[in-house]
């Protein structure tokens, strides 16, 4: 049973009441299943992203609110992708590396960075094998860097502490 809609830039997020799990769907790729994100939780009620850039969400029966961070493995997809592209060093000073490890996914990627009330703050396409940003002009806080590619997504959260 849905129960619960939330939209995040592109991404479409719904709630299922019977399992608890939010499936992400991307909008602009005509609604394609990205991932599941599992919270073990029957009787999710709603979510939401909030400020802190945390999918938080509700349930009924157990009377509870908790949040799921990005940059957690939490769906298959996510989990394949965590192991071919590396972000460091995070927390970062301000220099952060982006590198992909395998080279079958390092055809054409672009980039989106995006602070925790969803404001672009950074967009590339066409990244190299490694990439080295500079993000030390950016106020502390948490980001959340969208690598997407032909076949998939990838979303870590970065924290910026200089």
């Amino acid at each position: 049973i849905p129960c619960g809609l939330e939209i995040f830039e592109n991404y479409l997020m719904i709630g299922d009441y019977d399992n608890g799990d939010i499936l992400v769907y991307d909008m602009d790729d005509n609604f394609k299943l990205l991932g599941t994100i599992a919270t073990g939780e029957e009787g999710l009620s709603g979510i939401t992203v909030g400020p802190d850039g945390n999918i938080w969400y509700t349930n009924i029966p157990n009377n509870t609110l908790a949040s799921a961070s990005p940059g957690v493995a939490s769906s298959l997809s996510q989990l394949d992708y965590s192991n071919k592209i590396t972000i460091a060093p995070n927390p970062s000073n301000g220099f952060v590396s982006i590198t992909f490890l395998d080279k079958n996914e390092a055809q054409s990627p672009s980039l989106s960075v995006t602070n925790v009330n969803g404001a672009s703050v950074l967009e590339m396409k066409n990244l190299q094998s490694t990439e080295n940003l500079d993000f030390s002009i950016l106020p502390n806080g948490i980001y959340l860097l969208h690598v997407k590619g032909a076949n998939y997504n990838y979303t870590e959260k970065l924290v910026l502490a200089k």
